[in-house]
């Protein structure tokens, strides 16, 4: 018989397109990315490192929770003062060439019956990523850039400054009881977005004094434009591989270490390890994907250190 798993994985693999685009723009998620990953993708170079199944499996359980908010709730609501004034709102400027499309654009209506325009833009966090943002209580940069920039359209056009990033908290593809919602204000004198309050079905309301320069992100894109006309490659902005020193080690956690000590793991940004570019950018830069042999040495000694401290605590914790 057929084998489903497989003629699907197959069909993204020939079929989906690896990144590439009519070169009229960039994509709102590109504010906060690495220069050289939009370099590469305006340039349609091949992605060394395409996304697979599982990963776009991801993006479609996320467009289905979208569409799902939008038909069973938000175009609904209108009764408690919530209006769907529009759906995947077109965003886009010129300087530089940035478009997108807002999630969901919101009517909040006022005391006095006016309606103030409110953006919604919709996230997805699985795993280990959702349990982080449960005990941090903090969004991801880029999202706060994504919405921020919608924001910094909209306040320009004269519709609104006003919004939010809006999580919906996975655990093994199961939907946890978990949303948090982070409102932020695009704040035009300086080009920053403040994320001021965050709401939760996990825990109570807090106020948030968190800000972000949304300016020099704009810019950096100025630059990769620049970099594009002259032919000339855009900086790396994260490491693939940290320098293994005991300093670095320090800093990451023993299932970390563990990981890099097996081999399934190169300790360094996360969004090199989920870059499509990534073993691309190593060969053209020089380096290693791989850990040589005084680095290992080191690792294997951290890895030890941790073993025998995880033996001390279980000990204590018995004779208690």
């Amino acid at each position: 018989m057929i084998n489903l798993i497989e003629q699907i994985d197959q069909y993204i693999q020939d079929k989906i397109p690896r990144g590439y685009r009519d070169p009229r723009g960039f994509y709102v998620t590109h504010l906060g990315s690495c220069p050289r990953k939009v370099y590469n993708f305006w340039n349609k170079v091949t992605e060394s490192n395409p996304s697979d199944l599982m990963s776009h499996l991801n993006f479609w359980v996320g467009d289905g929770f979208e569409s799902a908010l939008k038909e069973n709730a938000f175009s609904k609501m209108f009764l408690q003062g919530i209006h769907l004034l529009n759906y995947q709102c077109s965003v886009g400027a010129s300087d530089p060439r940035i478009n997108g499309f807002a999630d969901y654009l919101l009517g909040i209506e006022k005391d006095d019956k006016s309606v103030e325009p409110f953006v919604v833009e919709l996230k997805t966090k699985y795993g280990w990523g959702s349990k982080k943002m449960l005990k941090e209580k903090t969004p991801n940069e880029e999202h706060i850039f994504q919405v921020g920039y919608y924001l910094k359209d909209l306040h320009d056009k004269g519709v609104t400054n006003q919004g939010c990033i809006f999580y919906l908290l996975m655990q093994d593809y199961q939907p946890t009881k978990s949303l948090v919602q982070f409102n932020c204000v695009y704040q035009p004198e300086d080009e920053t977005v403040k994320v001021y309050e965050v709401h939760s079905t996990a825990f109570a309301s807090e106020s948030m004094n968190l800000t972000v320069n949304l300016g020099e992100e704009i810019n950096t894109l100025k630059q990769v434009e620049k970099d594009i006309e002259a032919g000339k490659k855009s900086r790396c902005k994260f490491q693939h591989k940290f320098p293994v020193t005991r300093e670095m080690l320090g800093d990451q956690s023993d299932n970390a270490i563990k990981e890099a000590v097996t081999g399934n793991k190169l300790l360094g940004d996360w969004q090199c390890s989920f870059c499509s570019y990534k073993d691309h950018c190593a060969e053209e830069e020089g380096r290693a994907l791989f850990y040589n042999d005084e680095e290992l040495k080191l690792l294997m000694e951290e890895h030890e250190i941790r073993k025998a401290a995880a033996k001390t605590r279980r000990a204590t914790k018995r004779r208690k």
